[in-house]
């Protein structure tokens, strides 16, 4: 009987999470006409979600099986969203590049590394640019974080530099664009 090294434990359940978590798809209803509506910059979180399709709803069918409602991730396989640096950057390049590519490898989140896998929404499993700012809006405005909102130009100037590249962010590629 094979043995499975305890190391990879982790990546066995962080796959059979990301297995579960891509059955979800966006609601090409919400999207429809309002896809390249645009939140302004500052914008609320009502304002985001009367504008454009809804963060939460997004949130609720592609994050929350390993982000979990509350935002804290999963402990030990998917870092929280709650409170991290990442997401809540100042520089919106940063979560809205792992959004759209995917992040992959050791990470450090809120003083804890996680190893893991994040499937690329923006490629694999199109996101328009007002679902992707939708998302990310709501995110950043949730769990008691008030960061800006992200706008639909925001994503689409993200897409346009980062067009040429391929595979997952990883925290090695993003360490330039965090906000000091």
């Amino acid at each position: 009987m094979p043995t499975i090294r305890r190391s990879a434990a982790p990546i066995v359940a962080s796959l059979a999470l990301l297995v579960a978590a891509c059955g979800g798809g966006g609601d090409s209803a919400d999207a429809g006409a309002s896809s390249n509506a645009a939140v302004a910059g500052g914008a609320t979180k009502a304002a985001a979600v009367a504008s454009g399709p809804s963060g939460e709803k997004i949130y609720q069918q592609r994050c929350v099986s390993c982000h979990q409602v509350n935002g804290l991730g999963t402990p030990g396989v998917f870092p929280p969203l709650a409170g991290s640096e990442y997401a809540d950057n100042a520089n919106v390049a940063v979560p809205i590049r792992i959004v759209l590519h995917g992040l992959q490898g050791p990470i450090m989140v809120k003083g804890t590394e996680y190893n893991s896998l994040m499937p690329a929404y923006g490629i694999g499993i199109v996101m328009s640019d007002a679902e992707v700012a939708a998302v990310l809006t709501y995110i950043r405005s949730s769990w008691g974080a008030s960061a800006s909102a992200v706008t639909a130009e925001d994503v689409a100037r993200e897409r346009e530099a980062t067009k040429g590249h391929s595979g997952a962010m990883t925290a090695e590629l993003l360490k330039p664009l965090m906000a000091k």
